[in-house]
């Protein structure tokens, strides 16, 4: 509503409640009553109107700051699709070395391949020298002292160092 338009209509409600305060003596102050609550109304009607108009178009700009975040630790996606992939917490040498370890090879020579340019060739395990200690360790072939059951900790280990190859 345009201020001229609120003004008419003010002027309306008093001259109403003018008239029948004029024509109705005993109901005067009913009257004066109804129409003061009418004005209440309608400058309740103007002022939502106007606060309406006042608001930003489309989404707010800090729309983003409210919205509420995952707190939960980010894990690696190569870590995920290991534990898709096997299942378990904890993982005998066995199963490491028949489902994970060729995983884990292919994982390393890709991140070679992409670091440092060196392409191995299928099947082939990278040298020692390329790996941290426990990288190698883990992937190097079973022997009666390596370490069992592997956990999926051990994992996460294992696949961070990988991202920093």
């Amino acid at each position: 509503m345009s201020r001229l338009e609120v003004t008419v209509v003010v002027a309306v409600v008093v001259v109403a409640s003018w008239v029948v305060a004029t024509a109705l003596p005993d109901w005067s102050q009913v009257a004066w009553a109804g129409g003061v609550l009418l004005l209440l109304v309608i400058a309740l009607i103007a002022l939502t109107a106007r606060a309406g108009a006042m608001r930003h178009p489309g989404p707010s700009p800090f729309g983003s700051l409210l919205m509420v975040r995952n707190a939960e630790f980010a894990r690696p996606a190569d870590l995920e699709r290991i534990e898709r992939l096997a299942g378990w917490v904890a993982y005998s040498q066995h199963d490491f070395n028949q489902r994970l370890k060729p995983m884990l090879v292919q994982l390393i020579s890709h991140r070679l391949e992409i670091s440092r340019g060196l392409k191995l060739e299928e099947g082939e395990v990278p040298s020692p020298e390329l790996l941290s200690a426990r990288l190698a360790a883990l992937i190097a072939p079973a022997t009666e002292d390596s370490p069992s059951p592997i956990t999926t900790a051990d994992l996460n280990r294992a696949l961070d160092e990988i991202e920093a190859l």
